[in-house]
């Protein structure tokens, strides 16, 4: 009879042993779930302010890469400004980081249209397409003046639907390289075909449209290649392709903006001294002067007797810095 108390008192035992055991799991289980949840709550606002500090030094980054994006298109487009030729037979030498650069005399062909006694305008605009390449196109539009767009390999949807606008608005689409690294682009005729074929491609694949003129960076006289230019040029006119410089700057290349006057004045002192103008301006996000000065600049030429907007076609006179005719 005491062995079965004894045994009872045991069951018992075991049994609020198990009670409280159960009992303790049970208030446990809730806690650590909370201290599971609160870590996991932390852990990941942690997580998230780390990525939050990442993606910030991400921007800095992309924003320091841009501005030194900005500041060699700018110091490039400086180099472009600096090749003007100011006539026939001119020849103007310029020191630049080292580069010397030389303007030589523009050799200007006949046009294979008959003369009427007009003098011909030739609107050129360098290295877009850019954010203002739609102002310049509605200003032209407003005046129902056609010109010519050098542009680069930009690509994305808005730089696509530049590139169609100025098809479709009847402008001439020429080419001026890929890249724009001119060392990249002249380190031997490969990689300047190399470059030309892909913004070739580029542009027939955007709008269809089959460019046959061409625009050296730096123009034909630039001193950064050191293979000659004319072999640059061989290659070219083996695909069919004309290349053209200029013969009126409007110096709008330049690193500090220029004002509106001085552009208009820059593309206009020289008009009357030449019957084929070639006029050089920049469509970059850096020149909203240019964009500024274009109809006062259109307006003071019309205001001229016997004057003609053209875009460069098959006809164009060629104006070159450096002819291919003269090679050997």
């Amino acid at each position: 009879m005491e062995q079965e108390r004894e045994n009872r008192r045991q069951r018992i035992n075991r049994l609020k042993k198990a009670i409280v055991l159960l009992s303790t799991v049970a208030w446990m289980i809730p806690l650590v779930l909370c201290l599971v949840l609160f870590g996991v709550f932390f852990g990941n606002q942690n997580m998230l302010k780390h990525q939050n500090q990442v993606l910030e030094e991400l921007l800095q980054t992309q924003k320091k890469l841009e501005e030194r994006y900005d500041a060699i298109e700018e110091r490039l487009a400086s180099l472009e400004d600096r090749l003007l030729t100011v006539g026939e037979g001119a020849v103007e030498e310029v020191q630049t980081s080292g580069d010397s650069v030389i303007s030589e005399g523009v050799t200007i062909e006949p046009s294979n249209q008959e003369r009427e006694g007009k003098k011909r305008i030739y609107l050129t605009f360098d290295d877009g397409p850019s954010v203002y390449t739609g102002d310049i196109l509605d200003v032209l539009k407003e005046y129902n003046v056609k010109a010519t767009f050098f542009v680069n390999g930009k690509e994305g949807e808005w730089a696509d639907e530049a590139l169609k606008r100025i098809v479709d608005e009847g402008h001439t689409l020429g080419m001026h390289s890929y890249s724009h690294e001119y060392e990249q682009i002249y380190a031997s005729v490969e990689d300047f075909a190399a470059d030309y074929e892909m913004l070739h491609e580029h542009i027939l694949y955007v709008t269809g449209y089959d460019s046959k003129v061409y625009r050296f960076p730096g123009g034909s006289s630039n001193r950064i290649s050191k293979i000659d230019i004319r072999e640059f040029g061989k290659y070219l006119a083996d695909r069919g392709t004309t290349y053209y410089d200029w013969n009126i700057s409007s110096k709008d290349a330049s690193k500090v903006p220029l004002s509106v006057n001085a552009i208009v004045k820059n593309c206009t002192q020289d008009l009357d001294k030449l019957d084929d103008c070639m006029i050089l301006c920049h469509d970059a996000k850096s020149k909203a002067t240019t964009v500024e000065a274009l109809p006062i600049l259109i307006e003071r030429i019309m205001e001229m007797e016997d004057v003609e907007f053209l875009p460069i076609t098959e006809n164009t006179p060629l104006i070159q810095h450096i002819s291919l005719n003269e090679i050997d």
